[in-house]
């Protein structure tokens, strides 16, 4: 598998990680994760997400 990350657009964040929008921004306000923006889009890394479900710290990939 590749060592690049993956990003999806936060748009498809509720299909991909069964998590709201809402959710996902109050994380955001939190600090908790990031929103990437590239292009006029918002993207979330998926790594960051799986880290903050599972209560990690956010790990550098």
């Amino acid at each position: 598998m590749s060592d690049e990350a993956i990003y999806v657009p936060i748009t498809v964040s509720q299909k991909f990680f069964s998590l709201s929008w809402q959710t996902l921004y109050r994380a955001v306000a939190r600090d908790e994760i990031r929103i990437h923006k590239r292009a006029g889009k918002s993207f979330l890394k998926v790594s960051e997400v799986c880290d903050w479900i599972e209560g990690r710290e956010p790990s550098d990939d």
